[in-house]
């Protein structure tokens, strides 16, 4: 009878001081799969680099400086509910970290579309004898 105990608790004592280095391991994974949701590839971007509004007159964002909901089609996934903005100077939609604390620069190239104050953009890249420049525009018409 000893023997069968002294076994259990040998065997509880074990699973608790490995379970808790394993776990201790895990936390800041699942702390950040928590907050970034199914949209952490999304996120995988360079950090937005601010301008100094005192330089300049005008704002360069569409619209405003303020963070919109934005519906955003990313490698043919759809992420509703985003807070982005446009910056027209630097053509790059910026998104809002999911801690809220500072904006990530999306890859244009795997943007199919996104749809802010209710205006549909893709990223265009004109043919080489065109003279538009590569960038964001409003889809007028159809879908991607």
């Amino acid at each position: 009878m000893t023997k069968r105990v002294f076994a259990y608790l040998s065997v509880l004592y074990l699973t608790t001081v490995c379970n808790t280095g394993i776990h201790a391991q895990d936390n800041p994974v699942a702390s950040y799969l928590q907050q970034a949701g199914g949209h952490a590839e999304i996120y995988n971007g360079k950090m937005e680099t601010l301008y100094n509004l005192a330089q300049y007159k005008n704002l360069p964002y569409f619209m405003t400086d303020e963070y919109a909901e934005t519906m955003i089609t990313y490698r043919k996934n759809n992420y509703p509910g985003q807070r982005a903005r446009l910056d027209l100077y630097r053509e790059q939609l910026i998104l809002l970290a999911p801690e809220k604390r500072y904006g990530i620069v999306v890859d244009p190239q795997l943007v199919d579309e996104f749809t802010m104050h209710h205006r549909t953009f893709i990223w265009f890249t004109p043919p080489k004898d065109s003279k538009l420049k590569t960038g964001y525009y409003v889809r007028l018409l159809g879908s991607t």
